[in-house]
């Protein structure tokens, strides 16, 4: 099957485009494109993205009849109370998105993490409307995990950037725990700077074991497990139950118009 030479893959970083682009010369579809995509930015760009994120996916498939939107916002995990944080708040911050805490515990470490709905809503979208399968398409993943890919002047000046809104900056979040910062640092501490080769050897481990046993290791298997026995060891909130329940939402598109013309974008009702 040829791709049709009028498609586009967009992406922040240039190996995802790539991995897309790779799909749809095989034969893929948008649906396996956009996956395989999704799955690289992941690992080039882990704070902005990544299987255990949040996000929306907007389909139109004409050839399918289909036109629908699937929602994956990470839900608070089902020990979270609405009190629990209170004696902490020091004040809203500068934004007006979210409040700062004394201790950051909603920002940084393991109470901060919502409920992780993305690899379930990659592998619904294919088992609906794609023509390859999650395996297939986690090979790309793989290998920039496992052997590494350049680090840019645009990840550099994410991490270092100064602080915003008057919560803490960015290097503090990739290298506050040992597993990170064996990951985003040099054998003497000091982060990676542009041209030296990041690689995540424990990612791809995790992507290989996904590829062959499938996303339901993730939220029922031995993956649940281990991500609910860290969650107890180190305070997170996140359990097997709430592993569980993680399920994209379909819903219909939201629909406005702007200088006559109609504008479809993605709804995230409220949970009743």
């Amino acid at each position: 099957m040829r791709y049709k030479k009028s498609a586009m893959i967009v992406a922040p970083q240039p190996e995802p485009t790539e991995a897309g682009a790779d799909i749809l010369r095989e034969g893929g579809n948008a649906v396996d494109a956009g996956i395989a995509c999704a799955l690289v930015q992941g690992v080039v760009d882990p704070q902005m993205c990544g299987i255990a994120g949040m996000g929306s996916m907007h389909l139109h498939l004409p050839s399918q009849g289909v036109h629908t939107t699937l929602d994956f916002h990470g839900r608070s995990p089902k020990a979270v109370r609405p009190d629990m944080w209170e004696d902490r708040i020091v004040r809203e911050a500068e934004d007006g998105w979210g409040f700062i805490l004394t201790g950051r515990e909603n920002e940084l470490g393991y109470q901060a993490a919502t409920t992780p709905r993305t690899l379930a809503a990659f592998d619904a979208a294919l088992k609906r409307h794609g023509t390859m399968t999650l395996r297939e398409l986690l090979d790309p993943a793989i290998e920039y995990a496992e052997h590494g890919f350049q680090v840019r002047p645009h990840m550099v000046h994410f991490w270092t950037r100064p602080p915003i809104a008057g919560r803490d900056g960015n290097l503090p979040i990739v290298t506050k725990f040992p597993a990170t910062r064996a990951i985003y640092c040099r054998p003497d501490g000091h982060h990676l700077e542009v041209g030296d080769i990041l690689r995540n050897p424990d990612m791809a481990a995790t992507l290989r074991r996904i590829a062959d046993r499938g996303a339901e290791d993730f939220y029922h298997g031995d993956i649940a497990r281990r991500i609910d026995s860290d969650m107890r060891a180190n305070g997170g909130l996140i359990s097997l139950d709430d592993l569980a329940d993680c399920a994209p939402e379909t819903n219909p598109p939201l629909w406005g118009t702007y200088r006559g013309y109609r504008i479809a974008t993605n709804t995230n009702p409220p949970k009743d």
